[in-house]
């Protein structure tokens, strides 16, 4: 293949823009400039960062702006970065340059010179192969035995490891515990470090050749060297979906970095999401159970059965279970999804249902209080004593809360 002269350089910028855009490279940069660097540029007639994502002899406009400057000694992303913010912004349907923005720190994503010498060795991804894991573990304590020896096999053929929790607060508990088996350098993100403190870290990690790295979603795209293993926590998490542009999902974005850098993945969870499970039972990853020590009794019941006239909330079975507990002073946690009494309240006249004027959605009566609640809003009114609609008189509520279940189980 051959590679084109470094005559016309294609940048991608982080604006909601499509790219990349073509830019002519002065004499001077020429040699230096790389695929992965980042450029001061002129766009639409203001100086911002712009990202080198290739190069080509000719463009198809005949006059250029030409690259202000280099920003950088070595480039900030390397050859398998490049690949996979492209990817993402492919799936997701952002910028490239807005990819590539949410893979920087933000001290990069400024006019910020770097100038830290580091050396980046792209590994030889052609001999690798991989494996993608859903482990569903039903024990706590089995679970760190598979994810230990997975991490230590990784860092025995010196390849490093991303380590994806949902939460910050669980940060530290994972770090004391790498750090009890681990003697390879470890390293953490939190959200409490300042933008010049996270740049510092990003360039420790990239300065190693292989390392553990610990930390939330955005951690998937440490600038780990020679990646061998990707571990995402508590996968089923809604966490690790992220709210802003690119609305990535860290899951998804660890498959990629996987199938790119030719690493293992695996996702732990306890109780997986559709869609990893889906891709489970079709065998595009595999799975493995860790079985727990003991297993809680369990009984499904159809209330059909039990209750046609749907007048109890309890069947049989939990009622005698319910008095057998009680009979030996054992406590009982009994769980229902729904605060209130009657989650939905309507006239038997005219059929008109009560519903909150902000949200639309039907008001939920509070017993306690007598009042009616919206569930999302929180808008509150009284209980009426005739329908809105047509001044009936009788409004029957319906739909199960706790505090009709509550009413049910004080008979006991």
């Amino acid at each position: 293949m051959t590679v084109p002269e470094k005559h016309i350089a294609e940048v991608v910028v982080g604006l909601p823009v499509e790219g990349p855009f073509d830019y002519a490279i002065g004499q001077d940069i020429r040699d230096q400039i790389q695929a992965g660097m980042r450029v001061l540029i002129s766009f639409n007639r203001r100086k911002m960062v712009g990202f080198v994502v290739g190069f080509k002899e000719k463009s198809a406009f005949e006059k250029l702006n030409t690259i202000i400057k280099l920003l950088d000694d070595t480039p900030a992303l390397d050859s398998n970065a490049v690949e996979l913010t492209k990817a993402v912004s492919q799936y997701y349907g952002c910028s490239w340059g807005e990819a590539i923005e949410t893979y920087l720190p933000p001290y990069l994503r400024k006019n910020k010179e770097f100038d830290q010498k580091v050396s980046i060795v792209e590994a030889d991804r052609s001999d690798r192969g991989s494996k993608r894991q859903l482990v569903v573990d039903k024990s706590p304590n089995k679970r760190w035995i598979f994810i230990m020896e997975a991490i230590n096999a990784t860092l025995s053929k010196k390849r490093g490891v991303i380590f994806l929790v949902p939460e910050g607060q669980m940060i530290e508990g994972v770090l004391n515990r790498l750090k009890e088996e681990v003697v390879n350098p470890i390293y953490a993100f939190n959200k409490k470090m300042k933008p010049a403190e996270e740049f510092e870290r990003w360039v420790d990690i990239k300065k190693q050749n292989f390392c553990v790295v610990i930390g939330s979603r955005s951690t998937v795209f440490a600038p780990v060297a020679n990646l061998g293993l990707i571990i995402v926590y508590d996968q089923e998490n809604d966490v690790y979906k992220q709210e802003q542009v690119p609305h990535y999902n860290a899951n998804q974005v660890a498959l990629m970095r996987s199938e790119i850098e030719k690493s293992d993945l695996i996702y732990v969870s306890s109780a997986p999401s559709a869609e990893l499970w889906d891709y489970a039972q079709k065998d595009k990853i595999s799975k493995v159970i860790i079985e727990a020590d003991k297993y809680s009794d369990i009984q499904f019941v159809d209330m059909n059965n039990y209750n046609p006239q749907k007048t109890s909330l309890i069947s049989a079975p939990l009622q005698n279970s319910i008095y057998q507990f009680l009979e030996n002073k054992k406590r009982i946690v009994i769980l229902i999804n729904r605060r209130g009494h009657s989650t939905f309240t309507q006239c038997n006249q005219c059929g008109y249902v009560l519903k909150c004027p902000r949200c639309d959605v039907n008001l939920t009566f509070m017993s306690v209080e007598n009042i009616m609640v919206c569930r999302r809003c929180n808008h509150q009114r009284d209980l009426p004593k005739i329908c809105p609609g047509c001044n009936g008189s009788y409004l029957r509520s319906a739909g199960t809360g706790i505090e009709k279940l509550e009413s049910q189980v004080s008979k006991y």
